[in-house]
């Protein structure tokens, strides 16, 4: 493991807390909770794609041509340009975050001009940003920002010597019973959170984690860093908090919050198994 793999880990916990406060942010409106989501993801996809388009210049730069094989040429371009698909992918989180807290409206008011927008349209709902019976209200103090961050760098380190554990099994079943207990905490204590008391509160948060999860796993399979029990532990906690939090399992399945530990749990369990070695290997011959 190198220098740039930990780092790796400290830039998708540190994805992880940014989008967990920017679920968190968003409004109860309905119009002006699509404006808020509409912008920051668009600002994500919006460095992605221009990560994509730099990786692509320097692959070109070499030879390769995706006339040539237009299904392989951006799997390469993934996997050779994993600094630019972090930093484009978090920057792009970074100004879609920051530009809806209190303190950015004079550069953040600008750029929303370009699009049409105001300040107001693309400020995050805080506790502390709008009166208490204002229905657009926030669930958490704009300063929680800060802790969000610090708690996602925390996390991408715990990932860091989680992967470093040199026995299988301790890994394996470690990140087993760790999903298992997200989706826990998720089902007994966001309810207890101000604003989430109600099932459509915990719904509409449950959708915006689900949302974070294609950028996640994009992070983990263009990283330099080899796929491992602690990546797949993270996106299987996320899909099965997002299962919890919005309560399609007991709606479909009949089975109350059962199936929301059994889908994350069991898709941990077969991916790990069948699948995470083979695509270590798959992106070794590809590189």
């Amino acid at each position: 493991m190198t220098a740039w793999h930990r780092n790796e880990y400290i830039l998708k916990g540190l994805f992880l807390g940014l989008w967990v406060f920017y679920a968190l942010q968003v409004p109860a409106d309905r119009t002006a909770a699509w404006i808020d989501i509409l912008w920051v993801v668009g600002w994500v996809c919006a460095g992605l794609l221009l990560a994509f388009l730099v990786g692509a210049a320097v692959q070109m730069s070499r030879g390769l041509r995706p006339w040539h094989n237009w299904f392989g040429f951006p799997l390469v371009v993934l996997l050779e340009s994993p600094k630019y698909i972090y930093a484009g992918i978090l920057g792009g989180l970074v100004v879609g975050v920051l530009s809806g807290t209190a303190g950015a409206e004079p550069w953040a008011g600008k750029l929303a001009g370009y699009f049409g927008l105001t300040f107001a349209d693309i400020k995050h709902a805080t506790t502390d940003a709008l009166p208490k019976d204002d229905p657009a209200r926030g669930t958490l103090p704009g300063d929680w920002l800060l802790y969000c961050m610090v708690l996602g760098v925390v996390a991408g380190l715990v990932m860091y010597q989680f992967r470093k554990v040199d026995d299988n099994r301790w890994r394996f079943w470690g990140g087993f019973f760790a999903t298992g207990l997200m989706v826990y905490f998720a089902g007994n204590y966001v309810s207890l959170m101000p604003g989430f008391k109600e099932p459509d509160a915990r719904f509409n948060l449950g959708v915006y984690i689900l949302m974070g999860l294609p950028f996640f796993y994009l992070l983990t399979f263009s990283g330099d860093a080899e796929e491992s029990e602690a990546d797949v532990m993270a996106w299987c906690g996320m899909l099965g908090v997002g299962l919890q939090l919005m309560n399609l399992t007991g709606a479909v399945f009949g089975s109350g919050g059962l199936a929301a530990y059994l889908i994350p749990m069991l898709l941990y369990y077969v991916y790990i198994t069948r699948f995470l070695y083979s695509r270590r290997v798959y992106k070794n011959v590809l590189r």
